[in-house]
Formats: C-alpha cells, sequence, structure tokens
C-alpha cells in the first residue's frame, strides 16, 4: 500500500474530525509545526480546506481548519450506481415502494460480493478485520475499534452513497441489515448515521 502524504493524511483527519487546531492536527505528525503549517497554506491555496477563527468567552481567538465543500465532493460518491435523479424520477412514476424495492435489490447484489469475499473467515474478528478492508475500497473512510473480547464498533466517516441515504431512508436501514446477514453470530446495531447530520456511521458490533 502507498504511504500517505502529509497533505493526504490532514485531509483524511479532517474528514472524520470535522474540525482541528494546528495543535490538534500536530499530534499525529512528527514534523515541526513549521512544516505543518506550509501543508496548511498549500491546502488552503488549493481550496481543499478553509480556517475558521473561533472567539472564546476568555482567551484569544484560535483557528480552526476545516474541509472545503470542494473537498468534500472529491471524496468517492456512488453515483453511477445510484443516481439521485434517477430515482426520483422513477419515484414520481412508479411510487415510493418501487424505489425502496430498486434499493434493497441493489443492497442484495451488494451484500452477495460482500458474502463471497468474508466466506474464508470465520472468526468475527476475522470477518469485522476484512469487512473493514471491503469498506475501504468501496470508500467509507471506515476504521475499526476493539472494545472487548467480544465488542467491536465499526466508524464509517464517509458514505459514498450520502445524497441518496439523504433523500430515501431505506438505503440507510439496508446497512444495518447488510451488516447483520453478513454476521450471523453477531449483534449489530447502528449507533449514529451521517445522513442524520451526526459526524459518522457508527456500528456496534457484539458477539452472541
Amino acid at each position: 500500500m502507498a504511504k500517505r502524504s502529509v497533505k493526504e493524511k490532514i485531509v483524511e483527519l479532517l474528514k472524520k474530525e470535522q474540525a482541528m487546531t494546528v495543535p490538534q492536527l500536530l499530534s499525529h505528525f512528527s514534523i515541526s509545526d513549521i512544516a505543518l503549517r506550509r501543508h496548511l497554506k498549500t491546502l488552503e491555496r488549493q481550496g481543499t480546506i478553509e480556517a475558521k477563527t473561533v472567539k472564546q468567552e476568555i482567551g484569544r481567538p484560535f483557528l480552526q481548519y476545516r474541509l472545503t465543500e470542494k473537498a468534500q465532493q472529491n471524496f468517492p460518491q456512488h453515483y453511477e450506481q445510484l443516481s439521485v435523479s434517477l430515482l426520483d424520477k422513477l419515484e414520481n412514476q412508479f411510487g415510493t415502494d418501487f424505489v425502496e424495492s430498486l434499493i434493497s435489490d441493489w443492497t442484495e447484489d451488494r451484500m452477495e460480493s460482500y458474502k463471497q469475499q468474508l466466506l474464508p473467515y470465520q472468526q468475527l474478528s476475522d470477518k469485522v478485520e476484512q469487512l473493514l478492508t471491503i469498506q475501504k475500497q468501496e470508500g467509507y473512510m471506515s476504521s475499526l475499534k476493539q472494545i472487548d473480547s467480544q465488542r467491536f464498533q465499526l466508524d464509517q466517516y464517509h458514505c459514498p452513497i450520502y445524497s441518496v441515504a439523504c433523500n430515501y431512508k431505506a438505503a440507510c436501514l439496508t446497512e444495518e441489515s447488510v451488516f447483520r446477514e453478513l454476521l450471523p453470530n453477531a449483534k449489530v446495531n447502528m449507533n449514529s448515521c451521517i445522513a442524520m447530520g451526526e459526524q459518522c456511521c457508527s456500528f456496534l458490533i457484539e458477539e452472541k
């Protein structure tokens, strides 16, 4: 796997955390404050990030860095598979049930692909690690945290079908169903959702 550049890692961190200060960013690198600020200036000139002044009741104002809307749009979006405009037209012509059925069919196809890739793995820990790998390849910007020997937390900091999920909640609900189907020996619960305005889509996976 190719090593990520400092600028690529900054973008990834801001995608996950939404807003960060220089000291917060610096804690993730082994470079100097001056070197980091140089990278930030470059990203600002490119229109990838923006700095906003945050005022405090006590103390001096400080800068927070965020991704611009332009940068957000550069993350993978699966519009080829599920077009919002096309779904809207189909809904107008055939109704909501028809569109939800299409989303369900798309989910089934995706789940079959996942199943084949998870087939060699038996242990829950191995399955969720492979699931993480698949999700990263699909652009979900996922991370996995092992809470204890039986519980895992899978977080998705980017949703490749965000626009669809905002318009059709069935797309979000099917994601939870997919994980439950793929991990029959585990309980899966969605605790947060990007389409509902939260920082990430978060799933608690617990061995039965």
